[in-house]
């Protein structure tokens, strides 16, 4: 099987040291990654621990109304990017 580009495969879930874009719907040199680097946000721990701290309202603000983080709590119970803490 040829292997090329695993490398670069959103993992299920992603670990907390993993890179932001491996959460679904963030591409890897997307819209949503600038604007969370630029947040410094830029993994997945530092995703987490700004949505205990700052909520899902800041996240939204800061993405934009079309993320949605209610669905992203149910994929979190459904072993989604969450369930690796």
């Amino acid at each position: 099987m040829d292997q090329r580009g695993e490398g670069y495969k959103k993992h299920h879930p992603p670990s907390r040291g993993d890179k932001i874009w491996r959460l679904e719907g963030i591409a890897k040199n997307g819209a949503y990654l600038q604007r969370l680097s630029s947040n410094e946000i830029k993994n997945v721990d530092d995703f987490l621990k700004t949505y205990k701290q700052k909520g899902s309202t800041y996240l939204k603000q800061l993405l934009g109304e079309k993320v949605s983080i209610g669905e992203q709590k149910k994929k979190r119970g459904k072993g989604g990017w969450a369930a690796a803490g």
